[in-house]
């Protein structure tokens, strides 16, 4: 019975590899077959064939271990996609456990780029891990860990980032604006080209950051943590745009001076109008 049931159900995986074991027995006995009919055969005949015979297996052999490796590859990052498709939008621990599995399968069989917008992520843990244009547009992704992960050109516009650890992140061309990162960690990050255009940084940290050519165009900063006193300053001779907007809003306060992990920071407060 249960040899019944694995000729219908499995034995139809390995057809590319039946085949070629039929063609090799086929070729076989029409080789002794044709020897046994020659007037010059000869018993050394057969050992010269045998050998010629073993060698073509053995390279068809690795070329059909090859093709098979590479096509269910190909088929198991296809279905791992269309699992992560059937979970997103699911907002349950559930869908967010069952979809990391697959990120991280795929991970594994060298998959570099995913899209993940709209989906459940909170608390994820994606730190070491390389997203490079990857496309993850209003996600949830409240309090997850990036240390140390790679977020060149990826998109997450729009998602929820609140208390995010970019600790020693790369976000060259992240596309961060309208994103939603109160008290969101960057912590060593690279920011090159980062868009923050929009986002809300309010509680904020950016400590021992490197920027270039940063968009900080109408970003909320209230109660930001920097270490630098001349914060403003250092971004707009890094080529940060949006600069002198924000200094008509926003001050960093020289009293608010504290000791962080060996770290002088300050605040950044909102100017006082006499309308306030």
């Amino acid at each position: 019975m249960r040899l019944k049931l694995w000729i219908k159900y499995e034995l139809p995986k390995y057809n590319v590899i039946i085949f070629f074991i039929l063609l090799s027995l086929i070729s076989l006995v029409v080789i002794i077959f044709l020897d046994k009919t020659d007037s010059n055969f000869n018993k050394h005949d057969i050992l010269v064939e045998a050998h010629g015979l073993v060698f073509d297996l053995f390279v068809f052999g690795i070329l059909i271990t090859i093709f098979d490796f590479l096509r269910n590859r190909k088929e198991s990052r296809s279905r791992y996609y269309e699992e992560i498709e059937d979970l997103i939008g699911w907002k349950s621990e559930e869908a967010k456990i069952k979809i990391l599995a697959k990120v991280k399968r795929l991970y594994d069989l060298g998959q570099r780029r995913f899209f993940l917008s709209n989906s459940y992520l909170k608390n994820a843990n994606l730190s070491d891990y390389d997203l490079t244009d990857s496309i993850i547009v209003l996600a949830n992704l409240k309090k997850a860990s990036f240390i140390r992960s790679n977020l060149k050109n990826v998109q997450l516009n729009g998602s929820k980032l609140n208390k995010v650890y970019f600790t020693s992140a790369n976000l060259e061309n992240t596309d961060l604006s309208n994103a939603i990162c109160k008290g969101t960690f960057f912590t060593a990050t690279d920011l090159v080209n980062t868009n923050f255009k929009q986002t809300d940084l309010r509680r904020a940290s950016f400590i021992s950051c490197y920027y270039k050519d940063i968009n900080m165009e109408d970003a909320k900063l209230d109660e930001v943590v920097v270490d630098n006193l001349n914060w403003f300053e250092s971004l707009r001779d890094s080529g940060a745009n949006g600069i002198e907007n924000l200094e008509n809003k926003y001050f960093i306060n020289p009293e608010s001076k504290k000791d962080e992990d060996g770290y002088d920071t300050y605040l950044i407060e909102r100017i006082k109008t006499s309308t306030q």
